[in-house]
């Protein structure tokens, strides 16, 4: 990669895989670098092998995640939730952005709501959950609530998937007053 041949590192992180017997790590990694190239399908499959071999909580996750952020076929949302709805009743900050992430894309917001506030209060002031619980609000048109932890997802220096997203929903908040 820092040689910025992507397809040698593509080769390499599967030939890994094949010989570390999926290793998550060198898995994740791949999904990661097929997602950055816009080759979503690419990363989906990945994970999908990956759960098929060797089931992993953080690999459901995270293949829901990439369905829900990517997806917007009933199908794939159905698929996202199945794979992160189990872990509802988990104390991982992150499990539950996803399930809230899930929600909110499938338009449950009051589910979606539920979760992220779960997972505010495990991980406070994580910009991404921020970010997933401002647009939420945002959604549900509780403009004052989204602008209050969207303003605190994209405070300098954070970065994350959905910035420029956010800053659009601050300027529509902005516009609205």
């Amino acid at each position: 990669l820092l040689m910025k041949q992507q397809s040698a590192a593509i080769a390499t992180l599967e030939k890994g895989i094949v010989s570390a017997k999926n290793n998550e790590g060198l898995v994740f990694q791949l999904s990661a670098l097929f997602e950055q190239q816009g080759q979503v399908n690419q990363a989906i499959n990945v994970y999908e092998r990956l759960l098929s071999e060797k089931p992993s909580t953080q690999a459901a996750n995270n293949l829901a995640l990439l369905l829900a952020e990517h997806k917007d076929d009933q199908q794939s949302l159905d698929r996202a939730l199945q794979l992160i709805e189990p872990l509802q009743t988990s104390n991982n900050a992150s499990y539950l952005d996803t399930l809230g992430w899930v929600y909110h894309h499938r338009g449950d917001n009051d589910k979606a709501l539920s979760a992220l506030l779960q997972a505010d209060e495990l991980m406070p002031q994580q910009q991404l959950i921020q970010y997933h619980l401002g647009s939420v609000y945002f959604s549900k048109g509780k403009l004052e609530q989204a602008r209050q932890h969207i303003e605190e997802a994209v405070k300098p220096q954070a970065s994350f998937r959905g910035r420029a997203e956010a800053q659009r929903m601050l300027a529509d908040i902005a516009s609205a007053k």
